[in-house]
């Protein structure tokens, strides 16, 4: 399966970087995106892997929405068969508001 990134889930992954990169080191930035990766390629060989995520009130549109924890992220993606592609919708902060998954920053 092939992946497709939101700009969102884009976005998220490079503010992952940024901030473990200014707060921490550039070396443990880069073990938190990498992890984040490595299970995303994970997703393309087996999708169904993450649990059916609750759908956020007032957002039917992303009903089926799934999810995979990776350390403190949730990797939030719905799959898509008919495409054979999985859309990446997310990266998001396990411990932000869940009511805020899916609003820009």
């Amino acid at each position: 399966m092939k992946v497709i990134w939101s700009s969102l889930a884009k976005s998220r992954l490079k503010q992952v970087h940024e901030y473990y990169a200014e707060k921490v080191s550039v070396k443990v930035a880069k073990s938190i995106t990498q992890s984040i990766l490595d299970s995303i390629r994970l997703l393309r060989k087996n999708p169904q892997l993450g649990k059916v995520e609750e759908t956020p009130e007032g957002l039917e549109t992303y009903r089926g929405l799934r999810c995979l924890i990776e350390g403190d992220y949730k990797i939030v993606y719905r799959v898509m068969d008919v495409y054979d592609a999985i859309d990446l919708v997310t990266i998001f902060y396990t411990y932000r508001d869940p009511d805020k998954m899916l609003e820009e920053d």
